[in-house]
């Protein structure tokens, strides 16, 4: 299981609705090609509109999730008052 799957799974488990958003090739490379994808590759999510993307920290992703569940399950903040984006 990737970070990627962690992530989902944290989500999944701490009841916080998400969108699976999943590309094939052609949809990546224009993605990728548009400018639309941090560092020009994947996994990305968009948090409270903002697009965040897997740092060079193997399980970013995982623990950007725990943070939002965290968020989610506790109190009615926004989770990128938590974040610190790039």
């Amino acid at each position: 299981m990737g970070p990627v799957e962690q992530a989902r799974l944290a989500l999944v488990l701490g009841g916080v609705p998400f969108d699976d958003a999943r590309f094939d090739r052609d949809s990546f490379l224009a993605k990728k090609a548009a400018g639309e994808l941090p560092y020009g590759q994947l996994p990305t999510m968009e948090v409270d509109g903002k697009t965040v993307a897997q740092s060079v920290r193997s399980h970013h992703s995982c623990r950007i999730c725990v943070l939002i569940v965290h968020v989610h399950m506790h109190s009615d903040q926004t989770v990128t008052s938590d974040l610190s984006m790039p």
